[in-house]
């Protein structure tokens, strides 16, 4: 079971969409964490982890 609070997250995206943006979602990471997050919901449908490849999502986790 899951406990605390918990995100779900956009999936920050660069050159047009064509790419997951590592610096920018490395950011969001910190963010969350720094504001005392105890869990983070990546590639959900909250984002735009549904449209990733798999090689993609993987790069992402």
């Amino acid at each position: 079971m899951l406990k605390g609070a918990l995100a779900a997250s956009v999936t920050p995206l660069r050159d047009n969409g064509d790419a997951v943006d590592d610096d920018a979602f490395g950011a969001l990471v910190d963010f969350y964490v720094e504001a005392g997050l105890d869990g983070l919901l990546a590639l959900g449908t909250a984002g735009e982890g549904i449209l990733l490849s798999v090689p993609e999502r993987r790069h992402v986790a």
